[in-house]
């Protein structure tokens, strides 16, 4: 339980200053208080795979008293200029001591009480499951321990320093941190679960209890986040205001480190304000953050710590208390918004409670909706852009028709009880998956204003969100992100992995928690993707891509099974995406010239597949579009199952390949496979066979006389029907997963030498070079080279397409992008029959080509781009 050494990132090891108590007579005693909430995050990994994590949560808070250095007075003379580094004189100490030493008394023999210190705690660890010994298994929770207690140690308190630096810009800026430090803590009860074999059920798994265990915590060794001086040591990098960062290159002997902090900061004119007026209360809050990350090159070992610490300091204390809660507390922590056609809306119900020292408890309380969200739509892509009926209204509201009596609609906005009250409810209606807001509510006659009963600051954030990046804590804890406090724009989905520091598929982690409305999910990881009814909100570790089926067959029943991209897919309905007009894209596609520029041209100008419409700029990174798959009877009847359609380079916006690809094309397959079976090839031999003559091949195309003796030849087919019919639906598998391969990134094979009977009727070795030699050509066609062309190629337009499929069908055999159905040595071995084309190649393989050259696969698996 090394994790419980750093317990506290607002506290460091007690020093001998630490003791002092305040002077006698010290001037601008205040009370006050602070709350610290810490998060501490250790993950190990192994060539990239995560074999351990350890997640440890505490919470503390207690009272303080506050001795300013800097008084009313002083701050009237203070003179900056004599500060030319920047640097302002202490600002106060804090602690939590309950008084300060008399004029008789010693810090050695004082008895100083001290104010209770609340705790609460919780960690969680991850490992391998005990009960699966596959390496390739993902990990499982194994551990939890929480508790909550109160310290009591005599020995210890907790001291909040306050020293003052100023930044470039001349905000003044604090950093707060701990002189106190913790001794043994023997009351912390936890509740430890422990997920191991039981040997009483066949060595099964199960969580095992214990109510009773008691966890004694040394003086913790901190990050050091908090360091005595404001600033860092002269080895590390100053960033920016207030972080810093070291980096130590691995020797032969030590592994190499990153170590980086940002320190707690909260501008100090807030504190100047309140000694020259003197409110009865001011909150002030503060943010850091620290990460350590340890590199072993020998054995591949990352161990990575990273800590984020929240603490509010009060000055002052309310008489008067307004507490914002809703009715239960796990409501508010769980509460996640939906749109007002879901199964499970239901109105937010929020209550206030006015705590009062004075004869007369009651005021009359006003509620505010401030900061609401207007986002179009109710998520990323619903209702539809094209159907014009996009909502820009505000996200949430007040009904105008309160239930309680007692409750005085005044407008969207705000609304106040009708007598004075101790406490009352209020109802909150919403319509978005990303509906934002915070609720104020304030009592004039007390002058005093809600605080969150959460986290004590003012008004209640809806939903929750302490990292402040306008995404619901809920949800990024229930996908495992809440501890990296990522911004909305982030996008750095990990798996699955196809170059090296590429992730990302496009979508914002605002996007990916607004969520989506789509028919159905072909997910490779779908732990954290979250669906109701037609919602999901995707998990922002795993690349998505989403796809409109027109054909409402073809992926799911050939793509999703193998899905070689190891992609979250996600099909749409046609209301779910902008999409042409059906009917003209079915009526282009029928034509027998197939695909014209022109018609991708017609799409890209519509906005064809556009997606995430209903994102507001702020928080979109990129238009994103989705794949289209629709039936064309333009290659009825043809070996070619499948096409794309691009949109045409000059479009310098659509860079990426589900940008750029429109259309992907299918033939029917009925078509497909009586074509694939009338040009499945033939053995042929002298009637005369094996008597006289020895002639006897197989061969993709008739031969009606012997070579050797001029008889009529007979032919007899090479594969039974059944055969036949297993080559054709291996051929459509391979065609779908090739086409969408197209669609996300990946090109043909050019790895290999492949082979051609060139105009003598040899064999022509054909590389990447040849063919683009043969497009060099073809592309500088003039009429001076016209009638060489035509001598060397013939007339046929096709001669560039007979190189091109030569070097495409080398490669891996089970690649779904290598060409199959071209070498009649598939057909000879019967290979066509046992070759199974589902996969994109990855790095690593070898093969052998026509000639018996070995070859490294192309690695189209890497060549994927979902962005």
């Amino acid at each position: 339980m090394n994790k419980t050494l750093i317990l506290l990132a607002c506290i460091l090891c007690l020093s001998a200053k630490s003791y002092a108590q305040f002077a006698f007579g010290e001037p601008s005693l205040t009370d006050g208080s602070i709350v610290c909430r810490t998060t501490t995050t250790k993950t190990t990994t192994v060539d990239g795979k995560v074999t351990s994590k350890e997640v440890t949560k505490v919470t503390f808070n207690t009272a303080l008293k506050i001795s300013f250095s800097l008084t009313e007075e002083k701050l009237k003379n203070l003179n900056l200029s004599k500060y030319p580094d920047k640097r302002l004189p202490n600002v106060g100490i804090a602690n939590n001591f309950s008084r300060t030493l008399n004029e008789t008394e010693t810090r050695v023999t004082a008895k100083i009480p001290r104010s209770p210190t609340d705790l609460t705690y919780d960690s969680q660890t991850w490992g391998p499951d005990p009960c699966n010994y596959n390496q390739d298994a993902g990990l499982v929770k194994t551990i939890q321990l929480s508790g909550n207690g109160m310290v009591k140690d005599e020995n210890r308190g907790v001291t909040v320093y306050i020293s003052s630096i100023k930044d470039e810009k001349g905000n003044y800026i604090l950093k707060v941190f701990g002189g106190g430090g913790w001794g043994n803590i023997k009351d912390l009860q936890l509740s430890a679960q422990t997920f191991k074999p039981d040997p009483e059920n066949d060595g099964k798994c199960k969580w095992i209890n214990s109510n009773d265990f008691t966890y004694s915590l040394l003086t913790p060794l901190t990050t050091n986040m908090f360091l005595n001086s404001t600033e860092m040591p002269d080895n590390f990098k100053r960033i920016s205001p207030g972080f810093y960062s070291k980096e130590v290159p691995a020797t032969e002997f030590e592994n190499e480190y990153i170590t980086e902090y940002n320190l707690l900061k909260i501008d100090t004119t807030q504190i100047f304000d309140y000694i020259r007026n003197k409110p009865a209360f001011k909150s002030l809050n503060a943010m850091g953050s620290y990460r350590f990350v340890s590199k072993n090159n020998l054995t591949k070992e990352v161990v990575e710590t990273t800590e984020f610490c929240e603490v509010t300091i009060n000055f002052g204390k309310f008489e008067n208390d307004l507490l914002l809660s809703t009715e239960e507390d796990e409501l508010y922590h769980n509460w996640l918004p939906v749109s007002q056609e879901s199964s499970d809306y239901k109105t937010l119900k929020v209550k206030v409670e006015l705590k009062s020292e004075d004869d007369s408890p009651k005021d009359t309380i006003h509620f505010y909706l401030k900061n609401v969200s207007h986002y179009p739509g109710v998520c990323t892509n619903f209702p539809c852009k094209q159907e014009g009926i996009l909502k820009y209204a505000a996200d949430m509201w007040f009904p105008n028709n309160p239930e309680n009596k007692n409750i005085i609609y005044i407008d969207s906005f705000h609304v106040k009880t009708s007598e004075k009250v101790s406490g009352i409810s209020v109802d909150i209606d919403y319509n978005d998956f990303a509906a934002y807001g915070k609720l104020e509510a304030y009592a004039p006659t007390k002058n005093v204003k809600a605080l969150s009963h959460y986290d004590q600051g003012i008004g209640l954030t809806l939903p929750e969100d302490a990292n402040k990046n306008f995404i619901a804590d809920k949800w990024e804890k229930d996908v495992g992100i809440y501890d990296k406090s990522l911004p909305p724009l982030d996008d750095s989905d990990n798996f699955p992995e196809y170059k090296a520091g590429d992730n990302g598929d496009g979508f914002s982690l605002y996007e990916e928690y607004r969520g989506f409305y789509a028919k159905k999910d072909f997910c490779k990881k779908p732990e954290n993707v979250f669906r109701k009814g037609d919602h999901i909100r995707t998990d922002p570790k795993n690349k998505d891509v989403f796809f409109y089926d027109d054909t409402q067959i073809i992926f799911e029943k050939y793509y999703a099974l193998n899905n070689p991209a190891e992609i979250n897919w996600h099909s749409l309905t046609e209301t779910q995406v902008v999409n042409y007009n059906s009917a003209i894209v079915k009526n282009e596609l029928g034509k027998s010239k197939g695909l014209s520029i022109g018609f991708a041209n017609e799409l890209n100008k519509y906005e064809n597949r556009f997606l995430n419409y209903n994102t507001t700029a702020s928080f979109q990174i990129k238009k994103h579009y989705s794949l289209y798959l629709v039936y064309s009877t333009a290659i009825d009847s043809t070996i070619s199952a499948g096409q794309s359609l691009l949109t045409p380079d000059v479009n310098v916006e659509k860079i990426t390949p589900i940008e750029k690809n429109e259309l992907i094309t299918f033939q029917n397959e009925g078509p497909f496979y009586y074509a694939i079976k009338k040009a499945c090839p033939y053995r042929i031999f002298c009637s005369k066979y094996p008597a006289t003559c020895d002639f006897f091949c197989t061969s993709m195309h008739e031969m009606f006389v012997c070579p050797q003796c001029s008889s009529i030849t007979k032919c007899t087919k090479l594969f039974t029907p059944s055969e036949e019919n297993t080559i054709a639906q291996n051929q459509y598998i391979a065609a779908v997963i090739h086409e969408i391969g197209h669609g996300i990134g990946i090109g043909h094979h050019i790895n290999g030498e492949g082979k051609l009977k060139d105009e003598n009727n040899k064999n022509a070795v054909v590389t990447e070079e040849t063919v683009n030699e043969v497009v060099k050509r073809w592309v500088h066609v003039t009429k001076e080279t016209v009638n060489e062309i035509k001598l060397q190629y013939g007339e046929s337009s096709d001669e560039y397409k007979k190189y091109d499929d030569a070097l495409c069908a080398c490669g891996m055999a089970d690649c779904a992008m290598k060409y199959g159905f071209q070498e009649i040595n598939e057909f000879i071995t019967k290979q066509i029959l046992n070759v199974q084309q589902t996969k994109y190649c990855k790095k690593g393989p070898f093969y052998f080509d026509l000639f018996g050259v070995s070859h490294p696969s192309d690695d189209c698996f890497s060549k994927i781009n979902v962005k």
